[in-house]
């Protein structure tokens, strides 16, 4: 069999080819039924793992689905996008190659095809090709996987489109253009089918300047949201730490999987999927109703770093399957580590107060101030500073006053467990005082405990766990538990295990206190009735381990939302400069100083453009009169 046909290759017949490669460069049957399953069984365990959280069969399954939506939007845009870009790249290449506008004549026979212009010629036996297609634009002959020599139908007649096929087909050339996969096919492969092949490789990522102009991408995204959604602190750290990430992480694989040539490379497409999550995430702050984009943070971090990791497990398949556990491994390390310095480490605070001063930035005196009082902690010895605490807490509950037949006596215990920052200190003697204006002449003192740089050089007792029991067994001794109540007041940095951030001053981390010591500090020493007000982050998660019939607890927060505010620039904190600085020293209730406090809180944050906090309460059935209770 033989024939032959001459045409004048269009634009619009390129593109359509292309386009049908496009839609059609898929994996086989089975291949996409083995991800189906894969697919589904992830889909499982991302289910289980939200209903062993405690979400309801609903809630899990909608955000299992989510999960794998977060992921199918970017990879749906890209395919998307390179769809679109095929005629646009095709037009770029016949305007670049004039060649591409000459006449073809295609001659074939049962040997194979023979194609010839002015300026080239081309002749292949059918065993060098990898099948075909009849489409619309015409036949679409394959040399490889991503390269195919296209005859247009409007060149041929009905005889000649006939013969061609069944030339084809008696030929044994596999329809479709599915590839031969077999080891003797790959490798007897064309140098044009390899050099096709690395141009769509990884490789083709690993220019230095397309990773620095990603990088920048990532940065100016993280800055962007934090200058709507965030601090100055948190730009910074976000911007350094964040946007980095990606390009350790990729430099730590590369070097896992020793293929340090591609860790460019990989550096790119590491960038490229953080980019895109992170545009998601800006866009969902905007788009989603106030509060519910904090709950779907988790969702889209996961995501992202679930496709990393799958680049890297089908990319590297032929790697060792450690090697591919090493380097996926550390990718996850790196974000994490990126993680845990973007949101506030203490490290990062004292990095960024000797930054601020050694570029004369903010007061240069108060910084120096607190250097040198930093530095007179460090030279207490450690002996003294740890003998010496059971006495400065004796000393406090010495200071008591004894309590007053016939009345209900009220004895506070303020905590500031951060000693980092100073305004967790400011805020707890504050506090302290509030409480004694509030309640008068049944005030009968209070104790506080604070890691404060200026209260540890004015001999104030650390707030520590230690402390912390030895002080309520100091108060529960001078209470009545059926009639007397406990004013407690406890601000830190906190977490959602319901832990504060306990620290000093020089960045020496303590055991943290947390809802449960102070639980069983209180049940040790008796106290029962008590009024319990948390100042942190993630508060609402103290609720569950301190409710009881004779406790009031008030929280800054949801068990899942940060509050705002822990800037040594304020005075205070958002929450404590609501509820302290409120009618409620002047004699208002708690009940309308916790209302009041959180409608000046939502408007603060509203007006800063926060997620909301949602400051908690529960009030125990005994306590409805201390709640309501104004003087």
């Amino acid at each position: 069999m033989s024939g032959s046909i001459t045409f004048t290759p269009s634009v619009q017949d390129v593109i359509a080819a292309r386009r049908v490669q496009f839609r059609r460069r898929s994996p086989s049957r089975w291949s996409m039924i083995h991800k189906a399953i894969f697919l589904a069984l992830l889909w499982l365990v991302i289910y289980g793992m939200n209903v062993a959280t405690g979400a309801g069969w609903g809630e899990a399954a909608g955000m299992a689905s989510l999960f794998f939506a977060s992921m199918a939007v970017p990879i749906t845009l890209l395919l998307v996008l390179g769809y679109s870009l095929t005629g646009y790249r095709v037009r770029r290449l016949f305007r670049q190659q004039r060649a591409l506008h000459e006449e073809v004549h295609a001659n074939w026979t049962d040997e194979g095809l023979d194609l010839r212009s002015a300026s080239a010629s081309v002749r292949m036996a059918w065993s060098d090709f990898h099948g075909w297609r009849r489409e619309a634009p015409g036949y679409l002959i394959y040399v490889n996987d991503y390269n195919c020599h296209i005859l247009p139908h409007r060149a041929f007649t009905e005889e000649q489109w006939a013969d061609l096929e069944d030339t084809l087909v008696q030929n044994g050339q596999p329809r479709r253009g599915v590839a031969d996969r077999t080891t003797k096919a790959l490798s007897q492969e064309a140098p044009a089918y390899r050099a096709a092949r690395r141009r769509w490789s990884i490789a083709t990522w690993s220019s230095p300047g397309r990773v620095a102009l990603l990088w920048i991408a990532l940065s100016s995204l993280i800055i962007v949201e934090n200058l709507l959604f965030g601090g100055a602190g948190e730009m910074v750290s976000g911007a350094l730490f964040l946007s980095g990430a990606p390009v350790v992480a990729a430099l730590l694989a590369g070097a896992v999987l020793r293929l340090r040539s591609m860790a460019l490379g990989l550096a790119s497409i590491f960038l490229a999927i953080a980019i895109v999550f992170q545009a998601e995430w800006l866009l969902l702050q905007l788009a989603a109703p106030a509060g519910q984009a904090d709950e779907l943070f988790g969702i889209l971090a996961g995501a992202m770093v679930l496709l990393a990791i799958l680049v890297i497990a089908l990319r590297f398949a032929h790697q060792r399957n450690g090697r591919i556990l090493g380097a996926a491994g550390l990718l996850i390390a790196t974000i994490a580590v990126a993680g845990w310095f973007a949101q506030g480490n203490p490290i990062f605070y004292r990095v960024a107060a000797q930054t601020r001063l050694a570029l004369g930035i903010g007061s240069a005196d108060q910084d120096d101030e607190a250097e040198k009082a930093i530095d007179a902690i460090r030279d207490i010895p450690v002996d003294r500073l740890w003998g010496v605490q059971p006495r400065l807490v004796a000393k406090q509950i010495d200071g008591l006053a004894p309590r007053v037949a016939g009345r209900s006596n009220v004895y506070a215990l303020t905590v500031a467990a951060g000693g980092s920052q100073q305004l967790f200190a400011r805020e707890a003697r504050l506090a302290r005082d509030v409480a004694a204006a509030r309640f008068g002449a049944d005030y009968r003192g209070g104790v506080l405990l604070s890691n404060g740089v200026t209260d540890i050089l004015a001999h104030t007792p650390l707030a520590t766990q230690d402390n912390m029991a030895a002080a309520a067994d100091g108060v529960g001794d001078h209470m009545d538990p059926a009639h007397d109540i406990a004013f407690i007041y406890l601000v830190s940095h906190g977490s959602r295990d319901a832990e504060l951030q306990t620290d000093l001053p020089t960045y020496d981390d303590l055991s943290p206190i947390s809802a449960a010591s102070v639980a069983d500090a209180l049940s040790h020493a008796g106290i029962r009735r008590r009024v319990i007000i948390v100042s942190a982050c993630f508060s609402g998660s103290w609720i569950p381990v301190l409710a009881s019939d004779d406790t009031i607890v008030i929280t800054a927060a949801r068990k899942d939302r940060t509050s705002f505010g822990c800037d040594d620039s304020l005075a205070l904190t958002y929450f404590g400069e609501a509820f302290l600085h409120s009618p409620l020293a002047k004699g208002a209730s708690l009940r309308d100083t916790f209302y009041a406090a959180r409608k000046a809180i939502v408007a603060r944050e509203g007006a800063d453009h926060l997620t909301p906090s949602e400051p908690q309460v529960f009030v125990g059935r005994s306590m409805q009169e201390i709640w309501t209770q104004s003087r």
